[in-house]
Order: structure tokens, then sequence, then C-alpha cells
């Protein structure tokens, strides 16, 4: 069993959630995830990387580990991983 995370028509990627399976069948967990992914890809797609998170605006550098997200894009390139930007699977 899983649940769909974007339903927005705004949305980058279309994400499931699998597993661990308390984590689709706890709404209240659910859908803090889903709100969470919702204001990443918000914020990447504004102009200015500004959006709305639990009543504060964030930059999208507030919302994601910066450092995590170097890093994996530099590995993927160095192993010229050509599926990291075709958003097929992401397993973290």
């Amino acid at each position: 069993m899983m649940r769909f995370l974007n339903s927005k028509p705004r949305t980058i990627s279309r994400l499931c959630l699998k597993s661990p399976e308390f984590a689709y069948t706890n709404d209240n967990l659910f859908n803090s995830v889903k709100n969470y992914i919702q204001a990443v890809e918000n914020s990447i797609v504004a102009g200015d990387f500004q959006t709305e998170y639990e009543q504060q605006s964030c930059h999208y550098s507030d919302l994601v580990d910066m450092d995590s997200l170097v890093r994996y894009f530099m590995l993927n390139e160095f192993f010229w991983n050509t599926e990291t930007m075709k958003k097929e699977y992401l397993h973290v």
C-alpha cells in the first residue's frame, strides 16, 4: 500500500510514500510530510525562492539541508547518474 503526497498542480514531481507503513497510515504524520515537501517545491518554483511554511516565510535553503543536497548532486554528477534529473526514483 502507498499514498501519493503531491496533489497540487504546481508540484515538480509526484511522490508516493510507501514505507515505513506507519508514515502513510498515520494521517498526522502523512500530512506533515506532505506539507513539508509541498513547501520545498513551492519555494523552488517561486520567483524569490520564498514560501509560507508553518506560518513563516521560508527560503528553500531554510527547508533543505544544503550540504546534503550539494553532496547528492555532486555524487550523481561524478558518477554520471543520468536518472538524477529524470525524477524516476529517489530512495532516502
